[in-house]
């Protein structure tokens, strides 16, 4: 900042045009350039703006093939998927990691186990299961890595699901 002092006024307008021209490069276009045109149908802001191609993908899977009461649970490190679904949830999880978060020593708490039970028996009514499948940065652990800790989920999965197809980044499990 001891240039732009130096430099008076020349220093604050260079200063002025630096930023301009970062703002320019690096302001993201490609999401104004449809509005200014005239090809976006959503309204600037609306909550069409921040889907995600997969989420979209996957919430107009399930409304095709579901009923307005169909039961269906998305796991995801954030309830935005469940939330856009106009379809029931079985489980009162919103999020799963108090189901999938172990002490130190690797056990679940007694509390832990209890609501575990519980959301397996909840499972039992869902039409579809869905998991938002991310892996860790590295790739080597993945969402469905964590919730196979919850004792009981394998066989589940295994016994009365099917993997039905995967949408993005979305597993979708279809009840047998």
């Amino acid at each position: 900042w001891d240039w732009k002092m130096q430099w008076g006024r020349v220093g604050t307008v260079a200063l002025g045009v630096m930023i301009l021209m970062l703002a320019a490069v690096l302001y993201p276009w490609r999401i104004l350039l449809p509005i200014v045109s005239g090809e976006s149908l959503s309204r600037p802001f609306s909550e069409r703006w921040y889907e995600d191609e997969a989420t979209s993908g996957m919430v107009s899977f399930v409304e095709r093939n579901t009923a307005l009461n169909g039961t269906v649970d998305v796991v995801s490190d954030f309830s935005s998927a469940q939330w856009r679904l106009d379809r029931v949830t079985p489980t009162r999880f919103a999020t799963v990691q108090c189901l999938t978060l172990p002490r130190t020593d690797g056990t679940f708490t007694d509390y832990q186990r209890k609501w575990q039970i519980g959301y397996l028996n909840s499972l039992r009514h869902a039409k579809y299961y869905i998991v938002e499948n991310i892996t860790d940065p590295a790739g080597r652990v993945s969402k469905l890595d964590f919730l196979l800790l919850i004792p009981g989920l394998r066989s589940l999965l295994t016994d009365e699901y099917t993997l039905d197809t995967t949408i993005g980044y979305y597993w979708v499990y279809k009840r047998r």
